[in-house]
């Protein structure tokens, strides 16, 4: 895209507020390519964008307003905020019984990792409780959170990781009661708590900070609501 010109692009469909920059380093200097994504005015925070741009497009003035009510429904926010939490916690129940079958297969493979098979609950539905009762809270402030944008502002953000930390651990040690005396236990869950949080510490980052953890070159972190982007001249 940036060889052919293209410096800006608009998308949607992720139903959140974020710009994110993507910058190439070269001989020739500093290209980049920036995404605006919005959210929907139908979904929390119900989001929209003003933009102005001066006449030779290399400048974008980006600002975010919302809406807070509509004649049928005075306290919009409020309602989209109920909606859009019951629709994260429905998502993982689906995603849970979507990829069950994948899920059940990992119960052969934990036990040549010195993990357990008693680990994985024994049905879909088992599995969703499990989840909603030590980490629901917590993932749906996380994904309310990066709906909104500038999570890194966000002082509830700040402190997630660390309580969804200490849920997997309480969990661990939940599944793993009567596994064996304290001294493997402790080692059995101190093996499944590293495992499970070097896969989710990544993802949660990356949607708390509002940076990616697995690309240097997209860590490049842009106010997400109002802000000044300088594109570079048509080619």
């Amino acid at each position: 895209m940036m060889e052919h010109g293209i410096h800006l692009v608009f998308t949607g469909h992720q139903h959140l507020q974020d710009i994110a920059q993507y910058r190439v380093h070269s001989d020739a200097g500093v290209d980049s390519l920036i995404d605006i994504s919005t959210g929907s005015a139908v979904g929390y925070p119900n989001p929209w964008r003003m933009i102005r741009t001066n006449t030779d497009f290399t400048r974008w003035d980006v600002s975010t307003g919302y809406i807070s009510s509509i004649p049928s429904i005075a306290n919009l926010r409020q309602e989209c905020y109920k909606r859009s939490s019951t629709n994260i916690v429905d998502g993982l129940v689906w995603h849970i019984n979507e990829y069950w079958p994948t899920i059940e297969s990992y119960r052969s493979v934990l036990p040549t990792l010195g993990v357990p098979a008693m680990l994985l609950p024994n049905t879909p539905q088992e599995a969703g409780e499990l989840i909603m009762e030590y980490l629901g809270d917590s993932l749906r402030d996380v994904f309310m959170i990066h709906l909104t944008g500038n999570e890194n502002d966000n002082p509830r953000g700040q402190v997630l990781i660390a309580d969804i930390d200490a849920a997997v651990k309480q969990l661990c040690i939940q599944r793993m009661k009567g596994s064996g005396d304290d001294a493997s236990l402790d080692a059995t869950v101190g093996l499944i708590h590293t495992l499970l949080m070097a896969y989710l510490k990544p993802i949660l980052t990356s949607m708390l900070t509002d940076t990616n953890q697995e690309v240097s070159s997209l860590s490049s972190r842009t106010n997400d609501l109002d802000v000044v982007l300088n594109i570079p001249g048509a080619k």
